[in-house]
């Protein structure tokens, strides 16, 4: 009997500390506000009526002095003279230009770098649907495949050619990588962007 009212007093105590803590969460809700339609902002002033307004003569500016606000005063300090100078004027350079100014005031455009480019050749085909076949797989692969037309021997041929790359090491790098992968033995050429 001593085991059970332990159990019970055990429960109680539970249930207790559980009302204590859900309780007051039931009850202590709070009731949202009713949110007013209606902005408290004022409304808009209407734009729509012209306002006149009467501005004394002296208020506004004669044409010479908008003229005058277009000039500034320069003080100059080693003449002790003051100088007026219209904005608008281009400043003149009694200093004539020197030959070192002259010549790099010229345009100097830089010499026109030829770099070779380098293309993988991988096969060469009698039929277009097969080199067409070779290279789509190869794009969907996740490289840049093309095909080329090629005359050998007086018939027509499709060169599928992977590529280009700017450095022939890459290039070679990327020839071993289709060995591996596609068992594909190919070459690496000079590359030709007319016919690529």
């Amino acid at each position: 009997m001593h085991h059970q009212l332990k159990e019970r007093l055990f429960g109680g105590v539970v249930i207790v500390a559980l009302a204590i803590v859900f309780i007051p969460m039931l009850f202590d809700q709070s009731i949202p506000k009713e949110v007013s339609p209606y902005s408290s902002l004022p409304e808009a002033p209407d734009w729509s009526e012209e306002n006149d307004i009467t501005v004394p003569e002296h208020w506004i500016a004669s044409e010479q002095e908008s003229q005058d606000k277009d000039k500034t005063v320069i003080y100059n300090l080693a003449k002790n003279r003051i100088r007026t100078t219209d904005l608008n004027e281009q400043p003149q350079n009694n200093v004539p230009a020197s030959p070192t100014h002259e010549a790099a005031k010229q345009k100097i455009e830089p010499e026109a770098v030829i770099r070779k480019v380098w293309a993988i050749q991988l096969a060469s085909f009698n039929e277009a649907d097969n080199a067409e076949d070779l290279a789509q797989e190869l794009r969907m692969n996740g490289y840049p495949a093309y095909t080329t037309k090629a005359k050998q021997a007086d018939k027509e041929t499709m060169r599928v050619m992977v590529g280009p790359e700017i450095d022939k090491r890459e290039a070679q790098n990327l020839k071993s990588v289709l060995k591996t992968r596609f068992n594909l033995e190919g070459i690496v050429v000079p590359y030709d962007p007319v016919s690529g």
